[in-house]
């Protein structure tokens, strides 16, 4: 099935919105600004060793395909370097061993259920990889599929509102998209501040 990008903005926010969230504190920073991702359970307890590279190619690869599928316009509006902005700080980049970890599980399940790379998928069949997912199916030891689902579509949908500072939000596009290109004040690409943005009285119409 394909998806516009509004069907799919929308079914992004209704998710997190109807409780689909991974409990995260949200604490503003004004101005567009946020307190950066939360950290999920399993992640290491200290930043990647010295030296040591973030990701490979075909890791980050998978992860900025899914990211695209998630939200299609991701990676025009500068998604994946939101992402590595805030993989790259203290203490986020403790989730790097986790995003590798979903991005080869990615890949695994793709050919499993494709027999070919999660980026090689058309985007109908990267779909019920994701809902794997997003079904909290894949647990592999400390890796929970579900968890990693949740971040990684909360990171999207920041990516998409947040500050252009941050590295997302390209030209404004996610504030323009939503009929706000000047942006709001405060913290409001959470679900409840998006929710209150979609509302019809905010002039958010199909």
């Amino acid at each position: 099935m394909s998806w516009t990008r509004r069907e799919m903005f929308r079914g992004l926010v209704g998710a997190l919105a109807a409780g689909a969230g991974t409990g995260r504190a949200w604490a503003g920073r004004g101005g567009g600004g946020g307190a950066g991702p939360w950290i999920p359970p399993g992640a290491a307890s200290g930043p990647p060793a010295a030296g040591k590279k973030m990701f490979d190619a075909d890791h980050w690869s998978t992860l900025t395909a899914a990211m695209e599928r998630l939200l299609p316009g991701a990676i025009e509006a500068g998604v994946p370097e939101y992402v590595m902005h805030w993989l790259r700080q203290e203490p986020y980049n403790r989730m790097v061993g986790y995003f590798r970890a979903g991005a080869a599980h990615l890949d695994r399940i793709a050919r499993r259920l494709h027999g070919k790379h999660f980026v090689e998928c058309r985007a109908e069949e990267q779909d019920p990889v994701l809902a794997e997912f997003q079904a909290g199916n894949i647990n592999v030891k400390k890796f929970r599929g579900k968890v990693f689902f949740q971040q990684l579509f909360e990171l999207v949908l920041e990516g998409w509102l947040s500050h252009p500072k941050y590295g997302g939000n390209r030209d404004r596009v996610g504030w323009k998209y939503i009929g706000k290109p000047d942006g709001l004040r405060s913290c409001w690409w959470n679900p409840k501040g998006v929710q209150q943005v979609l509302h019809p009285e905010k002039g958010f119409h199909d």
